[in-house]
C-alpha cells in the first residue's frame, strides 16, 4: 500500500493542530502557512499517487463538478466585468461601483465581489478545505477497499485534538480564568464547542465498538475493556468541556450529535441481530434518547442553565439582535440574488442594509446558511447544498451496508451536530472547524473503485 497515506494523515493532522491552536485559524499568518502547506501536500499526494497509478475514484463525478463550479463562481466574482455583463449578473454590485466611479475612480470594468481581497482569501480557504476533503476521501477509499478497520485511523487525530482542547477548556473553567465560558485555544466559546461537538461522536463510537468486541468475545477481553474505558473517558472530558463553554447551541448540538450516532449504532445492532427484529424496532432510538436526556439533565451548570433561560454574557449578541441581523441579511440576499456579493465579503456588503446596532460592525450573519446564500447567491448556495445532500446520501448508504458502520455512525453524529450549530453561528468561517467539516465529509462521501 505504501507509506504515502500514513504520511499524508500525519501531515494533515499537524496542519489541523496548528490551525486549531492558533485561534481556530483566525490568526492570519499561521492560517496562511497552513493553507500553503495544504496546497503543497495536495500536489505531493497527487504526484505520488499518479506515479504509483493508485489514484482512487474516491469522490463522485457530480460532487467534483459541483465543487469545481463553486470555486469557478468565486473566481468569477473576482474578474473585472464590463458594465453590461455586471448589470445582468449583479446590478447591486454595479450600483456600488458606479457610485465609487462618480467619486473619482473612473473605470469601465468592475468585479462582482464588493470586497475582492476578502473574496480571494475566502476562495483560498475554500480550496484548502476541498484539498482536505479530497485527500481524506482518497485515504478512506484506499483503506476501506483493502482493510476496512483501518478507516478508524482517520478519526484518531480528531479525537486527540478534541481531548487536548477539552482538557485546556476544563482547566480554564477550574481556574476561573474564563468566566464567560471555556474557550480552549479559541477566542469564541461557540467555535470551541463547535470543534468538540464534531470530535465527540468518534470517541463515543470508538467506545461502543470496543465494548462490542468484549460482548462478542473478539480478541483479548481485558484489552478491549481498557479501550472502552479509555474512550469513555475521552467522551466525558469533551462533554464536560462543552458544558463548561456555556455555549447553548454547542451543548444542544453536541447532544444531538451523540443521539444521532448512538441511535444509528443501536439500530445497526438490532438490524444485524435477526433474533431481535420485529416489534421493538424503535427501542434502540428510545434508549439513545433516554441517555441523551439524562446527560441534558445532569451536565449543565447553573451558569449554563441561566443562559438557556435567556441570560446573555458580556459582549454577546442577544437573540433579538441575532434575529435582526438575519432580517437584514435577507435584504442583502434580495439585493444580490444570483451570484452573491462575493465569498467573504459579507461585512462590507452588509453595512448598506444594517438596521441592528448601526454603530457596531457586524462581521458575520451568525447563520452559516444565510451568509453563504448572501455571499454566493442562489447559484453557489444551491451547489454547496447539493454537495451536502450527496454527502448525507453516501453516508446513509454506508449505514445500510455491513462493514465499519459504527465509524459511519460517528460521521453522521458529527455532521448532524455542526449542521444544527450552523443555524445560529458561523463555525464554517472558522478555518480549523471548516477543515474538520471537510475531513468528516471526506470520510463520509468516499467510495471505492479506480480511475
Amino acid at each position: 500500500m505504501g507509506a504515502m497515506p500514513l504520511f499524508t494523515l500525519a501531515a494533515l493532522s499537524a496542519i489541523l493542530a496548528v490551525a486549531a491552536f492558533n485561534n481556530g485559524g483566525s490568526d492570519v499568518p499561521a492560517w496562511h502557512y497552513c493553507a500553503s502547506a495544504l496546497g503543497s501536500l495536495g500536489l505531493i499526494y497527487i504526484g505520488v499517487r499518479a506515479v504509483q497509478r493508485r489514484w482512487m475514484a474516491a469522490i463522485s463525478g457530480p460532487m467534483l463538478a459541483l465543487l469545481g463550479f463553486t470555486v469557478a463562481l468565486c473566481a468569477l466574482q473576482l474578474i473585472p466585468l464590463p458594465r453590461g455583463v455586471l448589470q445582468i449578473l449583479s446590478p447591486s454590485s454595479l450600483e456600488i461601483y458606479s457610485a465609487a466611479a462618480q467619486a473619482g475612480a473612473a473605470n469601465r470594468f468592475f468585479p462582482i465581489s464588493v470586497m475582492p481581497s476578502a473574496t480571494l482569501d475566502a476562495m483560498l480557504a475554500l480550496l484548502a478545505c476541498i484539498v482536505v476533503f479530497a485527500l481524506v476521501a482518497d485515504m478512506a477509499a484506499e483503506w476501506a477497499s483493502r482493510e476496512p478497520q483501518r478507516t478508524w485511523r482517520l478519526a484518531i487525530p480528531l479525537v486527540v485534538l478534541g481531548v487536548l482542547e477539552a482538557v485546556l477548556g476544563i482547566l480554564q473553567a477550574a481556574a476561573g480564568s474564563k468566566p464567560g465560558g471555556a474557550t480552549g485555544t479559541y477566542q469564541n466559546r461557540n467555535h470551541f464547542a463547535g470543534l468538540l461537538e464534531m470530535c465527540l461522536p468518534f470517541a463515543a463510537m470508538f467506545a461502543f465498538a470496543a465494548w462490542r468486541r468484549v460482548t462478542r468475545h473478539q480478541g483479548v477481553a481485558w484489552k478491549a475493556v481498557l479501550e472502552t474505558w479509555g474512550w469513555l473517558a475521552a467522551v466525558a472530558v469533551m462533554l464536560l468541556a462543552v458544558a463548561a463553554s456555556l455555549s447553548r447551541m454547542g451543548f444542544a448540538a453536541a447532544l444531538a450529535g451523540l443521539f444521532a450516532s448512538g441511535a444509528a449504532a443501536l439500530v445497526i445492532e438490532r438490524r444485524d441481530d435477526a433474533r431481535r427484529a420485529g416489534r421493538g424496532a424503535w427501542l434502540p432510538v428510545a434508549a439513545a434518547a433516554g441517555v441523551v436526556l439524562l446527560l441534558a439533565v445532569l451536565l449543565p451548570s447553573i451558569s449554563l442553565i441561566q443562559r438557556f433561560d435567556g441570560a446573555s454574557g458580556a459582549g454577546e449578541i442577544s437573540s433579538d439582535a441575532r434575529l435582526g441581523i438575519w432580517r437584514d441579511t435577507l435584504h442583502l440576499v434580495r439585493a444580490f440574488p444570483l451570484v452573491g456579493c462575493g465569498l467573504g465579503a459579507f461585512q462590507s456588503a452588509y453595512m448598506r442594509y444594517q438596521t441592528v446596532a448601526p454603530l457596531l460592525t457586524v462581521n458575520f450573519a451568525h447563520n452559516d446558511y444565510l451568509q453563504l446564500l448572501a455571499e454566493l447567491g442562489a447559484a453557489g448556495f444551491l451547489a454547496l447544498l447539493m454537495v451536502a445532500a450527496m454527502v448525507y446520501r453516501a453516508l446513509w448508504r454506508k449505514l445500510g451496508e455491513r462493514g465499519e458502520t459504527y465509524f459511519y455512525a460517528a460521521c453522521l453524529g458529527a455532521l448532524v451536530a455542526i449542521s444544527l450549530h450552523s443555524l445560529v453561528d458561523f463555525n464554517l468561517y472558522k478555518p480549523a472547524n471548516a477543515m474538520v467539516v471537510a475531513w468528516v465529509a471526506g470520510m463520509s462521501a468516499s467510495k471505492g473503485g479506480r480511475l
